[in-house]
């Protein structure tokens, strides 16, 4: 059948537990059904099959008992694709629990002004997902919201008394929302209040990176969302709602100077492997924050 394939610009953590690995060559463990909402895999609780899990390049599905392998990559964001009829636990800023940072340094120390990421350390033995099983209809709807770009305080509590509190009037048969880019302008030690406001929606909220959102102390592409990530996870991923496969990608390129519009090969690699997966006839929706026609 044929793909419809819709282009939307949007903008659109993390679970683990058990013994440190010896050696680090393999990331495995379990997406499971949390029946009983602690967030941990306990005995009697099944495993959900014909799950996409990535390492940001390598994507694999669960197995029978929901398990998965993935080889280990340095510096990597372990994360899994949402099937349709399950919904991750959600953060205190409502974003969903879909990840795992791997950063055993900890972010470099070029990324000064701003807080990067912690050092993680070694690999648990397991890095295990919860999910919860949800009705989802093929008829719903989704909040989208463009470039929020908050400077300062006020502007946040701008952004809660407009936008936010007219969307938690109006959300009742929105599944989520998705922000477009440039959620900060370059002020990002605002994202936890930012981040706090915008889960008054009441709803799943997923974040796209934008080039406002860049750690400008950063020495290259791999390193400019430390920031980002240390609040939001990986920069771009998928999720399913419905018969709709949402991608989200991150179409910012930094060479330590200066960003244009680029989609990177791993991302492009990944993004291959991600679609080989989605139905025919499913509807796919790109979100990015630089849009098509202004990549290079």
């Amino acid at each position: 059948m044929r793909r419809y394939v819709g282009v939307v610009l949007v903008l659109l953590v993390v679970f683990l537990g058990g013994v440190v690995l010896a050696q680090e060559s393999t990331v495995r463990g379990v997406v499971f059904e949390d029946v009983n909402g602690n967030r941990v895999l306990d005995p009697g609780e099944q495993g959900i099959p014909d799950v996409p899990v990535s390492n940001g390049l390598e994507v694999v599905v669960t197995d029978a008992a929901g398990r998965y392998e993935l080889p280990v990559r340095e510096n990597m964001v372990v994360f899994v694709t949402k099937p349709s009829g399950y919904a991750f636990p959600l953060s205190e800023y409502n974003t969903p629990l879909f990840y795992y940072l791997h950063r055993p340094g900890g972010s470099p120390e070029a990324i000064q002004e701003y807080p990067g990421i912690a050092p993680t350390g070694s690999l648990p033995q397991e890095v295990n997902f919860p999910l919860y099983r949800v009705e989802e209809d093929e008829d719903f709807s989704v909040v989208v919201l463009g470039d929020t770009q908050v400077t300062n305080h006020q502007e946040i509590q701008y952004l809660r008394d407009s936008i936010v509190a007219d969307v938690a009037e109006r959300q009742s048969s929105a599944r989520c929302a998705i922000v477009l880019g440039d959620n900060i302008n370059d002020s990002l030690n605002l994202y936890p209040r930012y981040l706090q406001v915008m889960a008054g929606m009441g709803i799943p909220v997923w974040y796209v990176f934008g080039n406002h959102d860049m750690n400008f102390d950063a020495p290259d592409n791999a390193t400019k969302h430390e920031t980002f990530s240390r609040y939001l996870g990986p920069t771009y991923y998928s999720f399913n709602i419905g018969k709709v496969h949402f991608v989200v990608l991150d179409s910012v390129m930094w060479d330590g100077k200066e960003y244009h519009g680029e989609i990177s090969e791993d991302q492009l690699l990944w993004l291959e492997k991600d679609l080989a997966l989605v139905p025919q006839d499913a509807l796919v929706v790109f979100a990015m924050h630089i849009p098509p026609c202004f990549l290079h």
